[in-house]
C-alpha cells in the first residue's frame, strides 16, 4: 500500500508524493520504536489500524489516531524523512491510501483475517451498502 499525505504536509515534511508502506517486514529498530510508542507487536499495530463505523452514524468512523500516526511515522522513516513521533503532525482528513489498502473497514467476523490498513480514501468516506 502507499500513503499519500496532503500537498501542504508533503511540502512541510519534505516527503515524496507517495509513501510505500508494508507491514509484513520490520527491522529491529522499527520494532523497538513501535514498542516505545505503545505497540507491543506489529500485529497489535495492525489491529489498531482497523477503522470501524460508529453505530447509528453513517458518516462517522472510529479510528485509533495514535496507530495511524505510527503508520505515517513508519512510512516517513522508510522514505528517509525522519520525524519525531511525538511531534509528528499531519492533516488526518488529507491522508489518502493507494493500492491494496483501498478496503472498507475490516469485517470482524470470526475466522476472517483483519484487513491491512483500513481507510478507503479518508476517514470521512461513507461505506457503500453491500460492499465487501
Amino acid at each position: 500500500m502507499q500513503l499519500v499525505l496532503s500537498p501542504k504536509d508533503r511540502e512541510r515534511l519534505g516527503c515524496p508524493e507517495t509513501l510505500p508502506i508494508e507491514l509484513d517486514r520490520l527491522t529491529n529498530r522499527e520494532a523497538m520504536a513501535l514498542q516505545r510508542m505503545g505497540f507491543r507487536t506489529i500485529r497489535a499495530l495492525q489491529k489498531r489500524l482497523e477503522v470501524k463505523q460508529v453505530e447509528g452514524d453513517d458518516l462517522d468512523m472510529e479510528m485509533d489516531y495514535a496507530a495511524w500516526t505510527a503508520l505515517v511515522w513508519l512510512a516517513l522513516q522508510r522514505a528517509g524523512c525522519e520525524q519525531d513521533f511525538e511531534g509528528l503532525d499531519f492533516d488526518l482528513f488529507g491522508l489518502r491510501i493507494k493500492g491494496e489498502a483501498e478496503v472498507e473497514p475490516a469485517d470482524e467476523s470470526p475466522g476472517k483475517a483483519p484487513a491491512r490498513g483500513g481507510l478507503k480514501t479518508s476517514p470521512k468516506t461513507k461505506p457503500t451498502p453491500g460492499s465487501t
